[in-house]
Formats: C-alpha cells, sequence, structure tokens
C-alpha cells in the first residue's frame, strides 16, 4: 500500500511500535518547483537574472540565499536546462521535492516513506545523499542520511517500474557508471527540506579557470557584481569602458566578456541534468542551440557594435597575468580583453591610466577586489593600495577649506569621485571609506568565500 500523505500509519522504530502522521504535500503535482542557492547578497542578482530569461515575476520567490521558481511540470525540464546553462548568479539548480516539519524520527521515517521517490529518481543509479542540521532536535547527519537512504531504496523496491531488473535478491543495486542522482537535504530549526541537484558541479565552475590561483573571487559573485555596477547597460548603450587594476586570474573581466557577447557561462560544461530521465540530452540540446543562436562568440551578428577596446585588465604579477590569460582563452574571450603588468600604486601618483585607451575614454568603471589582509597582502599593502585608488579616482571636494585644521578635516567627506568615473570595490577592510576620505554612495553586504565583505559603490 501506497503511503498516502495526511494519515497516520503504523512503523516498527528501535523495537517499537510508533504511530506516525504522514505530512500533507506542499505544492500541487502539476507544478514544478526549482530552487536555486546563491551567495548572501545575491538573490536579487539572480531574480533579475530569471526575469530577463522570460520568467514572470509572480512565478519568482525570494529569500535569504535562495531563489525560487514555480513552473508547470511539463516545462520543468526546459526550465531546468535553461537555467543551468543560462544563469551566471545561482550556485545550484534544485528541483525541490517536499519540506515538512519534523521533531522525532518516527515522524521522519514517516513522512519521507510517503515521498514518491520512483518519479524522480533513476533506475540503477547511485544514490548520494548530502545535507546538513542546524537547530533542530534530529541533529545527528549520519542518521538522518542513513533513514533517508533506507526509505528512498525501500520506496524503489516497491514501486519503480524497474524493481524488476534493480531489485536483485532483495537488494536494489546501484552502479555509479550509470549515473549519480543526488539528494541534498537541509534540517533547520526542525523544518525538514529535500532537494534533487540538477548540476553536478556547481554552477561556478564555468570550466574556464583552474583552481589554481590564491583567494580568486568566486565567478557567480563576480557576475552578481557586474549586474550590481550596471556594466550592461551602461557598456553598451554609453560605450563605458571596464578596468579592473588588481584583476588577478582575471574573473571580472572574463565574466564582463561573457555578459558583452551574450554568452551564457555553462556552454562549454555539463550538468548532471543531462543523463537523468527526468530532463535528458535532448532537452539540452536544445537549449544549447538556443544559447548558442544568442551568443556573439557562436553567432555573431550581421550588424555588430565594434565590442573591442571595451575591457581592460592589469596585475603587479606577472604569473597570475598569464594565468588571466589562459583563462580568458580557455572561456574563448581573448579577444575581448586587453591586459598589461603594471603596478597600481606605481602609475596611481600621476593619474595616469595603465591603458591609453582608458585614459582617453569619456565614461570607465573601475571594478576591484583586491587583498583584504585577511589571505593576501597584509594590513600595511591594503592601505597603500587603497591609497593608491584615491591618488587615481578622487579629487579634494570643492568645499575643503585648505586652511581648516587637520583633525577638522579628517573628520569630513573632503574627497570625492572624478567626473567621468564609476568605482565599484569589494573588500573586508572596514576603514576603506576613511581611508579613501569618502563615502560611498551605495553598500552592499556580501560573502567573498566564507569571508564576510561590503562591496563599496561610488558613482
Amino acid at each position: 500500500m501506497i503511503a498516502e500523505p495526511g494519515k497516520t500509519m503504523e512503523l516498527k522504530f528501535n523495537g517499537k511500535i510508533k504511530t506516525a502522521k504522514l505530512p500533507v504535500q506542499n505544492q500541487p503535482a502539476d507544478q514544478a518547483v526549482l530552487r536555486m542557492p546563491t551567495l548572501m547578497g545575491v538573490e536579487s542578482a539572480c531574480k533579475q537574472e530569471l526575469t530577463a530569461l522570460g520568467f514572470e515575476a509572480a512565478q519568482i520567490a525570494v529569500s535569504d540565499a535562495s531563489v525560487t521558481l514555480t513552473v508547470p511540470w511539463e516545462k520543468m525540464p526546459a526550465a531546468v536546462a535553461a537555467l543551468n546553462l543560462n544563469l551566471r548568479t545561482a550556485e545550484r539548480v534544485l528541483l525541490h521535492l517536499v519540506d515538512f516539519n519534523v521533531q522525532n524520527f518516527a515522524d521522519f521515517i514517516a513522512a519521507v516513506d510517503a515521498v514518491p521517490f520512483e518519479k524522480y529518481l533513476d533506475p540503477g543509479y547511485f544514490i548520494d545523499i548530502v545535507g546538513y542540521s542546524r537547530d533542530s532536535k534530529l541533529s545527528s547527519v549520519p542518521a538522518l542520511q542513513r533513514l533517508l537512504k533506507k526509505a528512498v531504496i525501500k520506496r524503489l523496491q516497491n514501486y519503480s517500474p524497474a524493481a524488476a531488473t534493480c531489485n536483485v535478491n532483495g537488494i536494489w543495486e546501484e552502479n555509479r557508471n550509470l549515473g549519480s542522482d543526488r539528494l541534498q537535504f537541509s534540517l533547520v530549526r526542525d523544518k525538514f527540506s529535500l532537494d534533487l541537484d540538477t548540476s553536478g558541479e556547481a554552477l561556478y565552475k564555468r570550466s574556464y579557470r583552474p583552481l589554481n590561483h590564491p583567494a580568486p573571487i568566486r565567478e557567480t559573485l563576480a557576475a552578481a557584481i557586474l549586474y550590481f555596477a550596471h556594466f550592461l547597460p551602461n557598456c553598451e548603450n554609453h560605450r563605458e569602458v571596464l578596468l579592473d587594476p588588481v584583476c588577478g586570474s582575471g574573473t571580472f573581466l572574463i565574466e564582463a566578456a561573457l555578459l558583452l557577447t551574450h554568452t551564457a557561462p555553462g556552454l562549454k560544461r555539463a550538468f548532471r541534468a543531462e543523463k537523468m530521465r527526468l530532463v535528458g540530452e535532448a532537452v539540452f540540446l536544445q537549449a544549447r542551440r538556443e544559447a548558442e543562436s544568442r551568443s556573439y562568440l557562436y553567432s555573431p551578428p550581421v550588424a555588430q557594435q565594434p565590442l573591442y577596446n571595451l575591457l581592460f585588465g592589469a596585475d603587479i604579477d606577472k604569473r597570475a597575468l598569464k594565468s588571466a590569460q589562459e583563462n580568458a582563452q580557455r572561456a574563448g574571450v581573448s579577444a575581448y580583453i586587453n591586459w598589461t603588468c603594471a603596478d597600481l600604486t606605481a602609475y596611481a601618483p600621476g593619474g595616469i591610466m595603465p591603458f591609453p585607451q582608458v585614459q582617453a575614454a569619456e565614461r570607465v568603471l573601475v571594478l576591484a577586489n583586491p587583498p583584504y589582509g585577511e589571505r593576501l597582502g597584509d594590513e600595511v599593502q591594503v592601505a597603500r593600495l587603497h591609497k593608491a585608488f584615491k591618488q587615481l579616482l578622487f579629487q579634494k571636494t570643492e568645499a575643503f577649506a585648505a586652511a581648516a585644521p587637520a583633525p577638522e578635516r579628517r573628520q569630513h567627506n573632503y574627497y570625492e569621485l572624478k567626473k567621468k568615473y564609476r568605482f565599484s570595490i569589494i573588500t573586508h577592510c572596514a576603514d576603506l571609506e576613511k581611508q579613501l576620505s569618502c563615502k560611498a554612495n551605495k553598500r552592499r553586504k556580501l560573502y567573498n568565500g566564507m569571508l564576510p565583505c561590503t562591496l563599496y559603490q561610488y558613482f
């Protein structure tokens, strides 16, 4: 008998018979809920991307570090393919299965026994279960993993159409060579949530950057900062150039080039859902064709506005610069980015940009993720870089009184951004505004890895 949500059932747990109530299903069977985890602070950028892909505001919901999209079940495969290929700021695309409140293991077993795993999982695939528990009565993650996998296999043994071939002598056979289905759970303040991963590798792994550069900025965070800085509309409509004077491995510039050429970030990698029965290769093939038709790299427009001499990257480290160039080549955007080896602290005092094109440009967006003094550099080096940014991009205000006593000057916002520039910098340093002698127009709390940071925007 199939367990029906909302009814009670008897379970044998730890040698005792217990009565447990099955949770009522919390989403219609004809609807699919896709959940996109994000870095904290990036949610609005992800929502903006979903809207740009054609989804309605009523379909989208935002919560802390997560954005959800509701679509008709029959449109779920196409949505999964489109989101995995095109989203720049999400960490994964998950198919939401169920959530419920639970405070004991008997109710947990009853609840997961009622989930129709045979509808979602692939026969014979290895079942991988990951998750965490926080501030909940059921705190043992290994116990939750073990009980969940037992419930999944029991369900498949009883109801899977492939039970006759996969269930050998009462043992459900799993084969990693066929593929794997990854279930991802969270249990937070006694609320259990379960999702099926459709991405495989996290979406920030675009395939263009090996993890060999110290303290790189994550690709999804770099893309979000480009959205927050309004890079694309200003570049396309006003020919505003982008300069990263401490470019490191080039992530800001490569993500900017992918945006500028309307190239989906996932075109050069594979996804778990391509091998899943629920989605499949054919849907991804169609989504790839559509993405390629929009990309200037794959389908150059007949009358394309020149996109060269808009992106510029400099760094004092020759090895980092070489790595950035190699990353850009792997991403297919090397022709769109100009590079040079230059020391910001050397050219900033003269106010001379390391590229003549940037010096001559009418509008310039300067984007930077300098060392914070945590993993790279020290506080003295960080302060030197901030001083260089001040010398290069800022000037004294007309209201600055030269005769005012020095202590009084330090208390005032007496520097301002030079007119041709916009400046966005992400840093862990709490004294940035004081060191620049200028308050930011806008601040956003973000996380770079596990490090709390602030994006300071000047315009």
